[in-house]
């Protein structure tokens, strides 16, 4: 399905150019994160980052554009919350780990929407266990693998609930622009 590949300087550069982010985290997730996106680059049929549509039926809008949406909706929930909510939610939520799970939430997308690829495998699975297989940590792969609306099963976290918000609220906008109805409306 993938090998796991190491990115040279000049990758990581290209990678963190997209992901901004990126700079955010500690160093030794800041690696993971980056041979996590050059392994799914490398073993799709995509050639640059920048090409990957945010869906199959979606192709005009970017997979970076969305994933950068969502990790400054994300982060600005999570503010929110922690300014405005004295009630231990927040307490629940490591910025570091929130920010990994709003880099990583779609991390599999470009190998599922890459030709010969299975549509067999739900969104998040084959994400998960690529997550699983770099060393991140399970509570990441747990929320990665059970992002999606379509899974059959969602973990009770609050970081599950802020990237839940702040995916589905980018994908509407998406939905809204190419006129298609948004996941809003069911």
């Amino acid at each position: 399905m993938y090998q796991i590949k190491y990115p040279d300087e000049a990758d990581k550069s290209v990678i963190i150019k997209c992901f901004p982010g990126i700079f955010q985290l500690e160093e030794e997730n800041r690696e993971r994160v980056l041979t996590a996106y050059h392994t799914v680059l490398t073993n799709s049929t995509f050639t640059t980052l920048e090409e990957i549509p945010f869906s199959a039926h979606c192709t005009h809008y970017g997979f970076v554009d969305h994933v950068n949406e969502v990790v400054d909706l994300g982060l600005h929930m999570e503010e929110y919350a922690e300014k405005k909510w004295n009630d231990g939610w927040t307490e629940k939520v490591d910025r570091e780990e929130l920010l990994l799970l709003l880099l990583l939430h779609d991390i599999d997308k470009p190998l599922l929407l890459s030709e010969g690829y299975t549509q067999d495998i739900p969104h998040g699975v084959l994400g998960a266990m690529l997550l699983k297989e770099l060393g991140f940590p399970n509570r990441i792969v747990a929320l990665v693998a059970t992002h999606s609306p379509k899974s059959f099963h969602h973990v009770e976290d609050p970081m599950a609930q802020i990237l839940h918000y702040a995916d589905l609220n980018s994908a509407d906008h998406i939905y809204m622009l190419i006129h298609r109805r948004p996941f809003y409306f069911g």
